[in-house]
């Protein structure tokens, strides 16, 4: 195959560099996520990297999962491998070999782009080398002397472009001759790093890395650049990298229930790489040879075809379900060495068999890098260039400095306009305040009177921080919007379903309080009806989060642009200085933690978290002070002020007490104790332990020790069980319902956090004030296309994550109700209950989650008031949108207000912010924006993979208990709700009636059956689901339409007196003429339905599907809002589903028609008499008034109709709907052949 990039013109420099100079940044594109590690580029700027031997681009995979920004010149000479890259990562310029190479390739991208370094090497060729080949010959073969023309490249750029730092890498096999390694020493002027893959605990791959900096010297130096858990150490003749942290990857997806049962990946990491998985080799027929391999092993290896070496064949090297064994595909190979298998099987590779494209993937994978590997050589690499910054990145900067001090004139960023704004709150003001939040805290025996006059001699040699806390406040006070109590503001019903609809999902219809208004008001007419609804904007326009200190976040943004990391800094200094000048009063209440609180809140800081309160005009300002006193967990919860208010009765002290403790709670615990116990209950048993040793609970004890504590009746425990999460963690609920515990409390709001939309909402919040501070007035009308030119390249935006630790136990619970807070187990070790006082809040308690969720929402509304930065907290995990030339400063400060307030993250869970990130579950994929100005989710492919295991389990053992339905129903409904929408939750209808079923049966039915083959077979192929990010929105389409029904009749007299039921349908495009059908409904309509009296609903949801049938030209790939006038019809086609099962079936086929076509339909009420589309369901295209119109009018015959029954009864659509329909004439169901089938 001759790939098209080979052209002979591509071989010229001058061709090369005007490609290389156009590119833009490469990105990934292909499905799936990357890996990510905790690490953030030191340099402000792109980087050019030349790939050689580049392979499917291992090395530009290592630069992208690194987030760091670049160009790329790469040369293969094979086209199928360059095909494979070009399919993975966008925008790679490509050569057919190194030796082309040369520095005029690359002047032109140099002169147009703020170039910070080139990065100059790849892996050379190793068959000469490598100890696998047993008739190399080292120097003597040519391949291995390709390195020189590394050593060519790399001197003759450092000669055309002297002020711009060159870095080199070699890679080649640790089992190289001595000459090799001594050739190379020479060559690279340096020694090499020692890397073996299986220290991250997979498999082996032991190579050497030559890597020199900007000024020849050994990168090694800068080991102190990476992350804690990596090091080198100097052995001899080379660095050795040691490992210490989780496995890399941390999970690996094997198909149809095929594991690795050699050594876990953790003990390989524990154990220095022993126990890895033999080498990756490339794919091709090995002759017999000398082994001292095992007769089974060799076996094994001739019943493969001897594909790979003999000792890959070994057990713990295969995969295995029971006796059944084979060898890791290419796919799974891809992910141990750390890149998505999309890398090296992209789905447009379908010009070769399978077999085909496996052997090209494996060997790929066997030719190319281990990616962490690669990634710590980048990490030394990158770290050698930053002391020698690009001179064009010095005169922009001159530009941009003058260009902010503009922006922030006459802002509150000017420290005299933010003194000036009236009033700002002295030092003396907030301790006054501070002293309220407090007051009811008694003096201790022996911890004495607070520190408040050191705290207000302290705060007030702080006026700047004190300041710089009340920016927000003075911004809003200045535009007039500030008010008193400055907390969240809850979207009211209204927005949420704004923000559905931004995401692309009508949430409901406009006549549901859940839905949005009505787009238009009845009783227009229908040429007022008309007017008006051609004028609309489209309902899936961006803009729904209205949180003012967002907003501002994004300003901020804006107005600093790419000095923001230098401004948050002095933000950081001035709030660290704000802690500490309160540490007295830190300390003093610290001490005035009763024991319990003190065990699980030692390092929560009250006194800061009162000033934060103070100065941010925080409603929430009991939260100090229950941080010293700890939560009460039941009875009447009041409001903090921060969540969305709700009518419920408040549970008195007395109604708790004689409702739920005393006798009560006796006979509850009798009850309790008297049950079987759990299945699992060693797994909690062992769970138990492990949560004992980090202190946050007291040891178990048995119940007459609970008595003796706190007296018969006087506690209340809550039963454990084991929930089991996403990668197989095991996370202990508390089942508050049935302790009773959450029947007896009530609460007076209800939590809101943000979701995956926030992603796309602070990403369009900094882009829209983007565009007003740094485009021309009107800008926001322009075509994307321009706003993208337009834009500075800084503001290019990425998304990082942040999971606290242990979150729920950080936050302490009253004494007064500590024996309420106790969970019960049974220990198969004592053959008896236990029962431990737990110290901090507890998962499964409703109170839980409100007390939990009012310190992240703080440190959020922190973050953004006075740092900038854009961060959004759901529960316990923290998410914030960026510029990615801030270097993850918004992170970082979110980290630091965080840290300052007493709150702990997870430092392996840390995501730092990257154009493409896994944010709650879904990849979200920012690197689009400079492309077409849209960001796109799609699940990530461990849970589909998930999802499509566990569905071919239930298959292949032909059952499902409710407990396997609600298990994988919930997994595949939070992919489908965030990602794909409604659609996608198509074949999920059955799964919730195995569910909620009443009978006793674990069978699979057919509907079940066809339930769960949508999953495996339509799930992984669907696509990704954008949002709007900039730009305009496009004009929809409009369409009405309506149908007929001859009252007083039968559906078949209807047809038999020639008085046939019809549809019609109108379809207004932006740029064409409008378009009129219309459609007579026979026996073909009526064979797909129940009898009924009257059809009338079917009908008008059956005119949807129609015109998508009939007409898709019209309709692919645009957004619609569609007038239906019948309100039944019109909910479920909304919900892709209805009481009617026939009318749900059809309304299932609509959504997925119009997935299908990829185009996406709002559907609106329309009153009768204003629908345009009346005469077409009514007289077809003589109706008199549709005539005057002027459109163009098509009479659509009857026997059309069938193609729209065929679609309904297609076994592709039956399967993913789950139900077929069961109309009495219906002769078969179609295969996707079209054959009949019975």
């Amino acid at each position: 195959m001759q790939h098209e990039r080979y052209r002979p013109a591509d071989t010229t420099p001058e061709e090369i560099s005007v490609r290389l100079a156009a590119a833009k940044p490469a990105h990934w594109r292909g499905r799936g996520e990357l890996i990510s590690l905790p690490w953030t580029s030191p340099l402000p700027g792109p980087i050019l990297l030349i790939d050689l031997w580049s392979g499917y681009s291992g090395a530009a995979i290592a630069l992208l999962t690194l987030g760091v920004k670049f160009y790329v010149l790469a040369a293969d000479n094979n086209p199928d491998v360059v095909q494979m890259a070009d399919a993975a990562i966008d925008q790679m310029v490509h050569v057919c070999a190194v030796e082309l190479i040369n520095a005029k390739m690359v002047r032109g991208i140099m002169e147009r782009r703020s170039i910070h370094c080139i990065l100059v090497g790849g892996g050379s060729p190793c068959q000469g080398n490598t100890f696998l080949n047993r008739k190399r010959k080292g120097l003597e073969d040519p391949r291995s002397l390709q390195p020189n023309e590394l050593i060519r490249i790399r001197d003759e750029l450092r000669s055309a472009f002297p002020k711009t730092p060159v870095l080199t890498f070699l890679e080649n096999v640790a089992s190289s001759p001595k000459a090799v390694k001594e050739e190379y020493d020479r060559l690279m002027g340096v020694k090499p790093v020692a890397v073996n893959a299986a220290k991250f605990g997979w498999v082996q791959r032991n190579r050497l890395y030559w890597a020199a900096g900007p000024r020849g010297e050994d990168v090694a130096w800068h080991h102190a650049a990476l992350p804690a858990n990596v090091t080198l150490t100097w052995d001899g003749d080379r660095s050795t990298l040691h490992y210490g942290g989780k496995p890399i990857p941390r999970h690996v997806r094997t198909r149809d229930g095929f594991e690795w049962y050699g050594a876990k990946p953790e003990e390989v990491v524990k154990n220095g790489g022993r126990g890895a998985m033999y080498p990756f080799t490339r794919e091709f027929y090995h002759p017999d040879e000398p082994t001292t391999a095992t007769q089974e092993t060799v076996r094994r290896w001739k019943q493969d075809e001897k594909r790979f070496p003999v000792d890959a064949y070994s057990e713990g090297n295969l995969l295995w379900r029971g006796r059944e064994w084979r060898t890791l595909t290419s796919s799974e190979r891809a992910q141990v060495h750390g890149a998505p298998p999309a890398a090296v099987r992209p789905d447009n590779m379908r010009n070769m068999t399978e077999k085909e494209a496996e052997k090209l993937a494996n060997c790929a994978v066997g030719n190319g890098f281990h990616i962490p590997s690669l990634m710590v050589i980048f990490m030394l690499l990158l770290q050698s260039a930053v002391a020698c910054p690009a001179p064009s990145m010095k005169m922009n900067r001159a530009q941009q400095e003058t260009d902010l001090v503009n922006r922030i004139r006459d802002t509150v960023f000017q420290n005299d306009v933010l003194r000036s704004t009236p009033g700002l709150l002295t030092a003396h003001q907030c301790v006054d305040q501070m002293e309220l939040i407090f007051k009811e805290l008694p003096d201790g025996p022996t911890s004495g009177t607070l520190p408040w006059r050191t705290v207000r001699a302290r705060l007030g040699e702080e006026e700047e921080g004190l300041l710089s806390l009340q920016r927000f406040w003075a911004h809003e006070t200045r535009h007039g919007r500030a008010g008193a109590a400055m907390g969240p503001r809850p979207l009211s019903a209204q927005e949420r379903a704004q923000a559905w609809a931004y995401l692309g999902m009508q949430r409901a219809a406009g006549n549901s309080r859940r839905g949005l208004d009505h787009l238009l008001r009845p009783g227009l007419g229908r040429e007022g009806h008309m007017k008006q609804a051609l004028a609309l904007p489209s309902p899936y326009r961006p803009g729904t989060t209205t949180d003012p200190d967002l907003r501002y976040a994004a300003y901020t943004m804006a107005t600093w642009g790419p000095h923001i990391e230098q401004w948050r800094e002095q933000q950081a200094v001035l709030f660290t200085q704000l802690v500490e000048a309160v540490r007295p009063l830190t300390n003093a209440l610290r001490r005035r933690m009763p024991p319990t609180v003190s065990r699980v809140a030692a390092k929560k800081d009250p006194a800061t978290i009162a000033l934060i309160t103070v100065l941010l005009r925080w409603p929430d300002r009991r939260l100090a002070m229950e941080y010293v006193t700890g939560h009460r967990i039941v009875g009447h919860i009041e409001s903090s002020g921060i969540f969305r208010a709700q009518d419920g009765r408040e549970i008195t002290k007395e109604e708790l007490h004689d409702g739920f403790m005393g006798q009560e709670a006796i006979n509850f615990i009798d009850a309790m104790m008297s049950r079987q116990p759990r299945r699992d209950a060693a797994d909690i048993e062992r769970l138990m332990a492990a949560e004992t040793k980090k202190g946050y609970q007291g040891e178990p004890v048995a119940k007459a020790e609970m008595d003796r504590r706190y007296g018969p009746g006087g506690w209340r425990p809550m039963p454990l069980f084991i929930n089991e999460e996403s990668g197989g963690k095991q996370r202990l609920i508390a089942n508050a319902k049935g302790g009773g515990h959450n029947s007896w409390t009530s609460e007076e709001e209800t939590l809101f956090v943000i979701a995956v939309g926030f992603a796309a909402d602070a990403t369009h919040m900094t882009m829209e004030e983007c565009i007003k501070l740094h485009l021309p007035d009107g800008a926001t009308e322009w075509p994307t296309s321009e706003i993208l030119a337009a834009l500075p390249e800084w503001t290019e935006c990425g998304l990082g994550c942040d999971d606290m630790t242990d979150a729920f136990r950080q936050s302490p619970v009253a004494p007064e109700h500590q024996g309420i807070n106790v969970v019960a187990f049974f220990s198969p070790n004592k053959n008896t209950w236990l029962f431990a006082e737990v110290y901090g809040l507890v998962y499964g308690m409703k109170s839980s989650v409100l007390h939990f969720n009012r310190f992240p929402a703080l440190i959020a509304a922190t973050a953004r008031r006075v740092g900038g930065s854009a961060t959004g907290s759901y529960v316990d995990d923290f998410t914030t949108v960026d510029f990615l030339v801030a270097r993850g400063s918004g992170q970082r400060f979110t980290n630091t207000v965080l840290n300052k307030t007493g709150g702990e993250l997870g430092p392996d869970k840390h995501k730092p912010v990257r154009s493409q990130q896994v944010m709650l579950g879904v990849n979200v994929r920012m690197n689009t924006i400079p492309e077409d100005g849209t960001i796109l989710f799609e699940p990530r492919e461990e849970t589909v993979h998930k999802i499509v295991e566990q569905a071919r389990a239930l298959m292949e053992k032909a059952s499902c208990t409710p407990a396997e339905a609600a298990k994988l129903r919930g997994v595949a409904s939070w992919a489908a709700g965030n990602t794909f929408g409604r659609a996608a939750r198509l074949g999920l209808r059955a799964l919730k009636g195995r569910q909620y079923q009443k009978e006793n049966t674990t069978v699979l039915d057919e509907q079940l059956e066809m339930g769960l083959r949508f999953l495996i077979e339509t799930l992984p192929v669907l696509g990704p689901r954008s949002a709007r990010i900039m730009g305009p929105t496009p004009q929809p389409t409009v369409i009405y339409s309506d149908a007929s029904w001859p009252q007083f009749m039968t559906p078949e007299e209807a047809v038999m007196k020639g008085e046939p039921p019809r549809l019609g349908w109108v379809v207004f495009t932006p740029e064409g003429r409008p378009q009129g059908f219309s459609l007579e409904l026979g026996l073909e309509f009526m064979a797909v339905l129940f009898p009924r009296k009257t059809q009338i609903l079917a009908a008008e949801a059956v005119a949807v599907l129609t015109a998508l049938v009939l007409s898709p030209e019209l309709l692919a790939g645009r957004e619609i809002v569609w007038f239906v006038d019948n309100e039944a019809a019109l909910s479920s086609l909304v919900r892709g589903t209805s009481r009617a099962e026939d009318v749900g079936h059809i309304a299932a086929c609509t959504q997925l028609a119009m997935m299908e076509h990829s185009c996406s339909a709002w559907y609106e009420w329309i009153d009768s008499a204003s629908n345009p589309s009346d005469g077409l369901s009514r007289d077809g295209v003589l109706d008199e008034w549709t005539i005057e119109q002027g459109w163009d009018l098509t009479e659509i015959p009857p026997t059309a109709f069938q193609k729209v029954a065929e679609y309904l009864c297609h076994e592709k659509i039956v399967r993913i709907t789950g139900m077929a329909p069961a109309g009495p004439i219906l002769p078969s169901v179609a295969d996707e052949s079209g054959n009949p089938t019975s």
